[in-house]
């Protein structure tokens, strides 16, 4: 006699019919969980691009930068190619948690931003 009845004959009330011995079925493991990247004091890692004309298919300029938000990282590779303003801008953390799109950012040249 089996030392566990099977989910049928538990249901319906009845002997277990199976000729082997049934065993609890093991659960398989969780995936651990995704590695994200740690948040370093000047921010974390961001997939940047920068789009001269929307809509195109491909955008002009790609980079990864770092920053402490997602704006933040647009923006700083805004001012390294000297761009004030672009039809569309997208930016995307390393580990997927932000996905930030934008259309016609702009940025203030660093000689026009105030003091902090």
């Amino acid at each position: 006699m089996p030392t566990e009845s099977c989910y049928p004959c538990q249901t319906y009330a009845r002997a277990c019919v199976l000729e082997r011995e049934t065993f609890p079925v093991e659960r398989k493991r969780m995936k651990d969980a995704p590695v994200l990247l740690p948040v370093w004091p000047e921010g974390r890692w961001f997939d940047v691009a920068l789009w001269s004309s929307w809509p195109s298919m491909f955008p002009r300029y790609t980079s990864y930068v770092q920053g402490a938000s997602a704006f933040d990282a647009i923006a700083q590779l805004m001012r390294y190619y000297g761009l004030w303003k672009v039809a569309y801008a997208s930016s995307r953390a390393l580990d997927g948690s932000i996905i930030y799109r934008c259309y016609a950012p702009f940025v203030l040249p660093e000689s026009e931003t105030a003091p902090l």
